[in-house]
């Protein structure tokens, strides 16, 4: 993301203009919309990538391991779940944290995964880029 960043001076974003307001629900790397952010780091969406970069090279899905498909987006390790991308498009360095609601995490983007439980709400096991 941040050499999408510095390649563009923008975060990615599926809309044009690009929004002004955090995604405070994130991109699940499973949705629609998820595989459509992947699609603009992987070079596949020249409309938001028109320089054809390829800013991220997932490992290719497997079943039981997770990985990335082009139907079914990119998937955790326990083959489960996808991931959640949550970025900051109003440029002010933080994030809502979506473990404790009314606290920010001071990042650009973070990304988090439901864990070997497979439940998003559970945060003890979750994976997670803060903390």
């Amino acid at each position: 993301m941040k050499a999408y960043q510095s390649e563009y001076n923008r975060l990615p974003t599926l809309k044009d203009p690009p929004p002004t307001k955090d995604n405070t629900g994130g991109y699940d790397t499973t949705s629609e919309q998820g595989r459509g952010l992947i699609d603009i780091l992987l070079a596949t969406d020249v409309s938001q990538n028109p320089r054809q970069i390829p800013f991220y090279e997932p490992p290719a899905g497997k079943k039981g391991r997770g990985g990335y498909t082009t139907t079914g987006g990119l998937v955790d390790i326990w083959d489960s779940e996808g991931y959640i991308i949550l970025l900051d498009y109003n440029g002010d360095g933080q994030i809502t944290n979506p473990e404790h609601p009314g606290t920010n995490i001071e990042a650009s983007v973070i990304v988090y995964s439901a864990g070997p439980d497979h439940d998003f709400s559970t945060w003890n096991d979750n994976l997670k880029t803060w903390d």
